[in-house]
Parts: C-alpha cells; structure tokens; sequence
C-alpha cells in the first residue's frame, strides 16, 4: 500500500495574525483600482456612470491598450512615404502607434493631430520625414538589435554547433524562431522579388528551428517548442528544414512515447511500497 509522504507540508506560521489585516477597512490593497476592477460586485453594481466609464482607463492594463484613431491606418498614412525603414506600412503603422503608446506620453516634443493629419495629406507644415525617422528611431534600435542576435546565432553554430547540452540557448531560439516567422508574414515577404534580407530571414528560422531540434535530444521541452514552431512554418520551409537538418517522420508510436519516456539528468525513482 502507497503512502503519501507528509514530511513537506507547509503551514503559514503568522496565518492568525494577518487575517485582521484583511478585515481592516483602511487596507490599500482592498482599495486599490486593481482590487475594484477584479471585484465583481463593483462590476455589476455600479450605479454612478459617468464616473465609471471615467476611472474605466485605469483600470485597462497598459501594454493591452490599443490606439483608435480613424487617421491610424496603414490606407490612410502611407507611412512608406515619409521614411526608407521599410515598406510594408502595416509594420510602420503599429511601430507608429507604440511610439504614441509609450514614448510620446514621456517626451511630447510635437503636436499629434497635427503630424497625423499631414501624414495622412501629404502636408510638410507639421510632418516631414526626418521628424518621422526620429519617431521610428527607437524601432530601428530594436531591428538592429535583432539582426545582430541572427549574427549571434550563426557565429555561435558554426563554432559551437547545436548538439551539446545548452539550456540557455532555448529561450534564445524561441524568441528569434517566431519572431522571424512574424517577419516573414509581413507584406515585404509577399512581394513577387524575395527580397535579399528575407532570404537570410528564412536562412535563421531553418537554423533556429535546427537548434531546438537538436536541443531536444537533451531535454523534452525544446522538442515541444519545435514542433510548435515547425507547424507554423511555411511548408516550403518545413520541407528545406527535413532535408538540411535529416528530420524524418516519426511513427505514430514514436510521437506517444515521447511524453512517457523522455531524457532527464535525474533518474526517475520507484514509489517504495510500505
């Protein structure tokens, strides 16, 4: 008979002594915005409106807020035309909109209306495109930035390889690998002409999703991540990625064994019977 082992159960030592100080009516986390906002009676038993739908906005979480604007549209800005960044201007609208998010709050240095307005009409009054590149400025740091963690990767291969044990190279091959698959649905992809920095775009994500296969003959966790990586890749690449990389289709036996019976730096031991 199996017994279930109670030496680590845990018991909170001052659990007595903190239950007034839940009760208390001048707790700031019984009155804090976050705490009315979960609540569902404050919810659903609201009666002043107006000042509801004003305290609303606090109660979003800010990275999920989106800016809604008729003039924040790929169709209307044509952001292309103002800046050599890129082309697709669905990418230029969104980097447009996280700058007005997060850096214009803190450094208002023009007026907003008016640069969407000549945006949208091709007026130079109030826009022109070096005040566009200054805008676009911080996401041409971080394009930058991730070119240089493809370099990263591809130094690192060819010196190191993917075969031995890495654990902190997942979370690198994670956030490149879907990162390129988002680049490669964008609009610039699409064009007729691959254009040359898609191509080692394309050239990353086949070395990333390489990485993680290697890596999970080590541990069972990479080989999950690439295989939800290699579902959302185009099949022209998923075909390259079997031929390069010598990936072959395992059997439906195979695939149920492996949540079973996976590679473990601890050996797995038997419950001892009493």
């Amino acid at each position: 008979m199996l017994v279930p082992d109670t030496t680590y159960q845990f018991t909170l030592p001052y659990l007595a002594d903190m239950m007034p100080l839940f009760d208390s009516t001048d707790n700031p986390y019984l009155t804090s915005r976050l705490y009315k906002a979960l609540s569902h009676e404050t919810a659903h038993h609201s009666t002043e409106t107006q000042e509801h739908t004003y305290h609303a906005i606090y109660q979003v979480p800010y990275p999920g807020a989106r800016m809604y604007d008729p003039r924040m549209s790929p169709e209307s800005l044509r952001s292309s035309r103002w800046t050599p960044i890129s082309h697709d201007d669905v990418f230029l609208t969104r980097l447009l909109e996280d700058y007005f998010l997060y850096e214009y709050p803190l450094w208002p240095c023009f007026h907003k209306d008016h640069l969407l307005d000549d945006m949208a009409t091709g007026g130079n009054d109030y826009c022109s495109p070096l005040l566009v590149d200054a805008g676009f400025n911080p996401a041409r740091l971080y394009g930058a930035s991730k070119a240089s963690l493809q370099t990263l990767v591809h130094m690192f291969y060819h010196r190191h390889g993917f075969e031995a044990y890495y654990i902190f190279l997942l979370p690198i091959l994670v956030q490149l690998g879907f990162d390129l698959i988002e680049r490669l649905r964008t609009l610039e992809a699409q064009q007729e002409h691959f254009p040359p920095i898609m191509k080692a775009t394309r050239a990353t994500l086949i070395l990333c999703a390489k990485g993680l296969r290697d890596q999970g003959r080590n541990f069972f966790l990479s080989e999950l991540v690439f295989r939800i990586l290699q579902d959302n890749m185009n099949p022209a690449d998923v075909k390259l990625l079997k031929d390069w990389a010598r990936i072959r289709g395992e059997l439906q036996s195979q695939n149920s064994c492996i949540g079973v019976s996976t590679m473990s730096a601890y050996a797995a031991q038997e419950p001892k019977s009493l």
